[in-house]
C-alpha cells in the first residue's frame, strides 16, 4: 500500500530594506499547503501574492518519478521585491534517485540545483540564485530524472525595496529631489517647488505643500529649515506640472533634455546667501548630475549664467565686463556708483554679475 503525504510548502520571507538594510531582518512566513495534485491553500501571504501548484505524478503529492515534475508558481511579487535566495527540503528514493530544480522569473532562469542520490534522509539544498528584481511570476520546478525525488518545503528569500526617502537639507535651507519610480508625500514643514523661466527670471511654477504628493519623475527644489526629513511613498499620482523645467536622474549621469544646464549650488566663494542655480559646467554644458538630484534644463541659451534665490525673488544673473557712460549702476543697497568693480550690481534695473 502506497503512503500518501500532505505537502506543506513554506516560503520564508526576509524583508530587507534596500535603503538602509536593518541588521535584524524582519521575517515573515507564508505557507502553501497542497490539497490535491493540482491545488493548494496559501496562508499568511503578503497582500496580492498567490500560489498555484501542479504535480504530474498523481499518486503522491510530494513525490515525482522519472519523467514527472512538480511546479510551484508564485504570482503577485511586484517589482518592489528582489528574489535573492531559494532552498528546497528534499530526499531521493533509496540510493539512486536523481533530479533537478529550476527557478525562473518572468521566463528567465535565476537559479538551478542538481539533486544527486542521498537516500531517504531529508536535506536542505540551496539553489545558486542570481538576485533578480521581481515583477513577474516566480516558477520553481522539480523534475526527477532517475527513480524518485521528494520535496515537502520551499524557502524563498527576498528583499523589499524601501519606498520612503530621507533627505538632508543643509544650512542654506534648500535641496533638490528626483525619483522616477515613486510618488512621494511632502513632510511637515517642507515645501517643494517646480520652476519655469520667464525672461531672465526663474519663477515658481507649482508648489507642493506638506501632505501633498510629488509625482514620480518630477524634479523639485525643497525648501525647509536645516534638518533631515522623511518623504513617505504616496498611493496617489500627484499633480504633474507640464511647465516644470527641472529634470533629474536616479543615478549619477549626464544631464539631458535641454540646451543649457544649471545645478543648485552656492557661488564660488561659498557665500551663504548666494544659493541658486549656477552653470554645472562651462557655458552651461552638460554635467554629471548626482543620483536623485534635480537640475535646471533650459531649452535654449539665455545668456544667464546663474539664477539666485534672494529674499523670495529669483533673478537671472548675466555676465558683464564693461559699463557705458549712460548705464545706471547701483549696489544692492540702492546706492548709485560711478563704476562697478567685481561683484553683484543693479544695472539698468537688472541684477548683473560684474567680473
Amino acid at each position: 500500500m502506497k503512503k500518501f503525504y500532505n505537502l506543506k510548502m513554506m516560503l520564508l520571507v526576509a524583508l530587507l530594506s534596500l535603503v538602509g538594510v536593518s541588521a535584524n531582518a524582519q521575517e515573515a512566513k507564508m505557507t502553501f499547503e497542497q490539497t490535491s495534485d493540482t491545488a493548494g491553500t496559501l496562508t499568511d501571504a503578503p497582500e496580492g501574492v498567490t500560489a498555484t501548484f501542479k504535480n504530474t505524478y498523481k499518486s503522491n503529492k510530494i513525490q515525482v518519478t522519472s519523467g514527472k515534475k512538480m511546479t510551484l508558481t508564485i504570482k503577485g511579487l511586484s517589482a518592489e521585491y528582489t528574489v535573492s535566495g531559494i532552498s528546497v527540503h528534499v530526499r531521493t528514493n533509496k540510493e539512486t534517485g536523481k533530479g533537478s530544480v529550476t527557478a525562473t522569473l518572468g521566463g528567465t532562469t535565476i537559479g538551478t540545483l542538481s539533486i544527486t542520490p542521498m537516500g531517504k534522509a531529508w536535506q536542505r539544498k540551496s539553489l545558486n540564485v542570481t538576485p533578480t528584481i521581481a515583477g513577474a511570476d516566480l516558477v520553481i520546478e522539480i523534475k526527477a530524472t532517475q527513480n524518485s525525488v521528494y520535496c515537502d518545503e520551499f524557502v524563498i528569500t527576498y528583499s523589499k525595496k524601501e519606498k520612503s526617502v530621507s533627505v538632508n537639507i543643509g544650512a542654506t535651507g534648500y535641496s533638490t529631489l528626483y525619483y522616477s519610480d515613486r510618488a512621494l508625500v511632502v513632510p511637515a514643514n517642507v515645501e517643494a517647488y517646480t520652476y519655469k523661466v520667464v525672461g531672465d527670471k526663474l519663477e515658481e511654477s507649482y508648489v507642493y505643500n506638506a501632505g501633498e504628493t510629488i509625482p514620480a519623475a518630477t524634479g523639485v527644489v525643497l525648501k525647509a529649515a536645516a534638518g533631515e526629513y522623511t518623504f513617505a511613498a504616496s498611493q496617489k499620482a500627484g499633480d504633474v506640472d507640464a511647465d516644470n523645467l527641472l529634470k533629474g536622474s536616479d543615478e549619477a549621469e549626464q544631464t539631458t533634455g535641454g540646451a543649457v544646464y544649471y545645478k543648485l549650488s552656492l557661488n564660488k566663494a561659498g557665500d551663504a546667501n548666494s544659493v541658486g542655480f549656477y552653470y554645472g559646467a562651462a557655458d552651461g554644458a552638460a554635467f554629471t548630475n548626482g543620483a536623485h538630484k534635480a537640475y535646471l534644463a533650459l531649452p535654449a541659451a539665455s545668456g544667464v549664467r546663474a539664477f539666485l534665490f534672494n529674499e523670495g525673488t529669483i533673478t537671472g544673473i548675466q555676465n558683464a565686463t564693461t559699463n557705458s557712460a549712460a548705464t545706471q549702476v547701483y549696489d544692492l543697497q540702492g546706492r548709485r556708483v560711478q563704476s562697478a568693480q567685481k561683484g553683484l550690481y543693479i544695472i539698468n534695473g537688472k541684477k548683473v554679475l560684474v567680473k
